[in-house]
């Protein structure tokens, strides 16, 4: 949907005025936004694509246990509860038995939110370093300066506590936060690195520059998460889609939205 069409689904009584004092333009622009408040996901347009659900049949997927050399027995901090925005269990169980089977030194996480996830990690991998990035705590929608790329999940940014979860762990302390935009932060400082899990905002944009900054620093052996490549999230099955077309062997794990593939 374009932002003209966005705009109108959005008038109301604030926009007007603030068209009025600010012009049109900017109008617009806030209206639009509006809109990708109440429509985060952008169902009215993809959620039902055709297009969408075919490419999610041709990716390959197979069970956790074809993948791993052994299922592992994970340890979770008790007290964690699920909020919007977390990682189901079943993806949750996937992604550490992904990690704990690839024994990784040093662990780069792009989209902490509460760090349920992070803490998680922290907690089956002691002796790895984890990195996690999610956006400054002052990030403000609709202020972008530098990364003038599309974002989404717009509710879950400005309900973030970045980094509750993993903080409330007593006598956890390899875990580092970055706070940047993912889209300007500098890999450099994660060069080396041999397990990514890549789970920041879900457009095309985004799920592409993760993905390929990630590559860009990786250890030669290397494995590659991605959250979220299911049909309410299309942008993200388009890049995967775009991956297995150069040739790069994307498996999903059965009955979650976990893809990966490794780099040998």
């Amino acid at each position: 949907m374009n932002k003209k069409a966005k705009a109108v689904l959005s008038i109301n009584i604030a926009g007007l005025i603030y068209g009025v004092r600010w012009g049109l333009r900017n109008a617009a622009n806030k209206l639009a936004l509006c809109y990708d408040f109440i429509d985060p996901l952008g169902k009215g347009k993809e959620i039902s694509s055709a297009e969408t659900l075919k490419k999610l049949s041709q990716i390959s997927q197979t069970d956790i246990e074809n993948i791993v050399k052994e299922i592992p027995i994970v340890r979770l901090d008790a007290r964690q509860t699920y909020v919007d925005g977390a990682l189901p269990q079943k993806d949750l169980m996937g992604l550490l038995s992904l990690l704990i089977d690839w024994g990784p030194d040093v662990v780069v996480e792009i989209g902490t939110f509460h760090g349920a996830t992070t803490a998680a990690m922290a907690l089956n991998v002691p002796n790895a370093m984890i990195h996690t990035v999610d956006l400054p705590l002052d990030y403000q929608i609709g202020h972008e300066r530098e990364a003038n790329i599309p974002k989404d999940d717009f509710h879950l940014i400005l309900g973030r506590k970045v980094g509750e979860a993993y903080k409330s762990l007593s006598g956890v302390n390899n875990i580092t936060q970055h706070l940047f935009d993912s889209a300007i932060w500098d890999f450099e400082e994660v060069k080396g690195a041999s397990f990514f899990f890549i789970d920041g905002s879900h457009t095309y944009e985004y799920a592409k520059n993760d993905t390929e900054k990630c590559m860009s620093v990786a250890h030669s052996k290397a494995r590659f998460v991605l959250h979220d490549c299911d049909e309410r999230h299309p942008g993200v099955v388009d890049y995967v889609f775009e991956l297995i077309k150069e040739g790069i062997p994307v498996t999903r794990i059965k009955n979650t939205a976990i893809v990966f593939f490794d780099k040998n």
